[in-house]
């Protein structure tokens, strides 16, 4: 069979048989082929609109997948360092100061300063009152009515990022991590936004922003206030397992281990409530020593009697005892010692006798 051969482009050649054509294409990424019936378009004429519109749609789709491939590329090469040192310190050592400047401006934003949506004037005596000048003050105030107080997690990304580039660090899982950011960045002022009451950063800006303001809105229409909550602190959740180390399971250890300070804090103050315990007793202990009644003990108490009773007379101790030689030495008298013998014995005797008759013979006299 006769064969017709037309070529559309270098990279697109249509045959055209009888009954069917082949159409092949060769791109730089990937290649595309396919049979065509022979009454269609394509087979009818070699150099119709219609084999424009076929090569346009292959170009397209090798652009889009080219332009795929260079977002994954370009992102990769943001999280991963160059293999020169210097370069990459200095990359790091930028990213860590516009993660400064950027902090300082959103710490020292003001709402009398001039920005999209104020009418503040600067002159010679009133200038900017933010740290980093005007510029400092249009950035902070579009960054805080947008994100709300959730701006102030935007310097932690380029600061992170910053260390990793000067300290050579490739970081794992880019994609992950990026899609935790956002996540953050995002579900943090819904977060805000579903709390009661209404809060204002430097009674101005709403602590959730535009951007909280709105995820809010949503999920309060859809899901109710219930449920916008555990939406919102399960997205955290998941943000902060794919944007940091984070695991419920290692928190036990990494609490201990990064706030040991606290620890030994409270150790230390536990031991002074203890010291401070034994001081006070010890001095209420010396306080009762020093406050104590002196008691002045006596073996025989003293007994005073009554007005009208006569004083006892002291109780005399008896005498010893004495041998039978002391009281026969003890009852002899002076003058009996000259006579000595049993001779005085009886003498005594006598006279004694003579005196009971004499003082009897008195009595009876006196009797009668």
């Amino acid at each position: 069979m006769p064969e017709v051969a037309s070529s559309l482009d270098s990279r697109l050649s249509v045959p055209i048989v009888a009954q069917s054509v082949y159409v092949e294409w060769r791109g730089p990424s990937r290649e595309a082929n396919c049979t065509l019936p022979a009454n269609s378009g394509i087979a009818a004429a070699a150099g119709s609109w219609h084999n424009d519109e076929a090569l346009a749609d292959l170009r397209h789709g090798a652009v889009s997948a080219r332009a795929r491939t260079a977002n994954m590329r370009f992102l990769a090469s943001i999280y991963a360092p160059t293999g020169n040192r210097r370069l990459n310190e200095l990359i790091g050592f930028l990213l860590c100061v516009s993660a400064l400047l950027l902090f300082l401006a959103l710490a020292s934003y003001s709402p009398l300063d001039p920005s999209l949506n104020s009418a503040s004037v600067l002159t010679g005596t009133h200038a900017a009152r933010n740290w980093i000048g005007v510029v400092g003050a249009l950035i902070s105030d579009l960054t805080l009515q947008f994100f709300g107080i959730g701006a102030f997690l935007l310097p932690i990304f380029p600061f992170m990022l910053g260390i990793r580039w000067f300290a050579s660090r490739k970081i794992q899982s880019p994609v992950a991590k990026s899609l935790g950011g956002i996540w953050l960045v995002m579900f943090v002022p819904a977060l805000l936004a579903l709390l009661p009451g209404n809060f204002r950063w430097m009674h101005v800006v709403p602590i959730e922003g535009l951007l909280g303001r709105v995820v809010g809105d949503v999920l309060i229409h859809y899901l109710n206030v219930a449920g916008a909550y555990i939406v919102c602190a399960s997205v955290l959740a998941v943000a902060l397992y794919l944007s940091t180390a984070f695991s419920f399971s290692s928190i036990q250890l990494w609490v201990p281990t990064r706030f040991a300070f606290v620890t030994a804090l409270w150790n230390r103050y536990q031991d002074w409530q203890v010291e401070s315990a034994k001081r006070r007793q010890q001095k209420e202990l010396e306080k009762r020593r020093v406050s104590k009644p002196v008691v002045k003990t006596q073996l025989v108490p003293s007994r005073q009697g009554a007005p009208g009773e006569p004083m006892l007379q002291a109780r005399v101790a008896p005498e010893p005892r004495r041998t039978g030689i002391e009281r026969m030495l003890g009852s002899e008298e002076p003058g009996a010692a000259s006579t000595g013998g049993i001779l005085s014995e009886s003498l005594a005797e006598v006279e004694s006798g003579g005196r009971d008759a004499s003082t009897t013979q008195h009595d009876r006299a006196s009797d009668g």
